[in-house]
Parts: C-alpha cells; sequence; structure tokens
C-alpha cells in the first residue's frame, strides 16, 4: 500500500469512529463539551491519542480499538476492519469448521434431523439413531415411525 493509500485509510478510520462517536452522544465538536475526554476516559486511551486519532494522526494500537468497538457500540470485527488492519476475508463470517455451527440471528432452532446434518452425520443408520437420541433426549418424541428401541432396549427406555 502507498503512503497516500494509508493516509486515505487512516482519514476514513478516523471519520468513521469519529461518526460512532458522536452517534453514540459525544460531542467531538465543542472545543469545551468534554466529549473528547469523555471518549477518551471512557475507552482507557489518553485525551491526546483520541484527539491524534480523530485527527487522522495516528491509529490505535489492538487493545485501544477493542476498547473503542465497545464503547461505540460496534463489533470489534468491524472496527478492525474499518482500521484496514484486517480484511473480510481475514475474519470471516461463517464457520471455517466443517462441523461447526452458526446459529442465525433469528435464533432458529434446528430440528434433531438438521442438527445431525449440520454435523455431517452421512450413516442412514447412524443418522436415524443420533436423530432419535436428541428427541428421546428434548422429549419430542419416544421412537421414530413407532417401530420400538433402535438401541435394542425395550420401547419404554
Amino acid at each position: 500500500m502507498r503512503r497516500h493509500d494509508q493516509d486515505d485509510a487512516l482519514v476514513a478510520y478516523a471519520r468513521w469512529v469519529y461518526d460512532r462517536a458522536v452517534e453514540r452522544g459525544y460531542d467531538l465538536d465543542s472545543p469545551r463539551g468534554g466529549g473528547r475526554s469523555q471518549l477518551a476516559a471512557d475507552a482507557g486511551m489518553s485525551a491526546s491519542s483520541v484527539g491524534r486519532l480523530l485527527k487522522a494522526e495516528t491509529m490505535p494500537d489492538l487493545d485501544s480499538m477493542i476498547r473503542l468497538a465497545k464503547v461505540l457500540n460496534v463489533e470489534v470485527r468491524e472496527m478492525l476492519i474499518r482500521s484496514g488492519k484486517l480484511t473480510e476475508e481475514d475474519l470471516p463470517l461463517t464457520p471455517r469448521h466443517p462441523t461447526a455451527t452458526q446459529v442465525s440471528s433469528d435464533d432458529q432452532i434446528l430440528t434433531p434431523e438438521e442438527a445431525v446434518t449440520r454435523v455431517g452425520v452421512k450413516d442412514a443408520r447412524v443418522r436415524e439413531m443420533a436423530a432419535w437420541m436428541l428427541r428421546k433426549q428434548l422429549n419430542e418424541e419416544s421412537v421414530p415411525g413407532g417401530q420400538g428401541d433402535l438401541l435394542g432396549g425395550d420401547a419404554e427406555g
């Protein structure tokens, strides 16, 4: 990245932080409003560090970014991406591990069959037993299709 590009990125980041701080109620424009000092205190930073950030002179360190994210009510992921230090590819939203599950933002509840699929069970018999065990654990139903205990015990379980 060329120096000019770095400067542009820092200016964009400073503007973004400034806008988030104003949205959160910090009076950053008034010289005697105390908004910069309050932001610095809330984020555990020095007032001069906040001033240099808002003037696009320096980028805060990682610890300061994490504290700023909390104070500004933004995700740390977004703070790091906006800083230009990391990219969306560096911090993907989807899990990388094939058996990892991600609950959707609407807190969708998975059926036992969906859960078995999400963890990657392929064998039909194992899938059936795993789903049955989940249902039994959740007291949704006693036995799939009324065929008795799949594990060889009695249907009363």
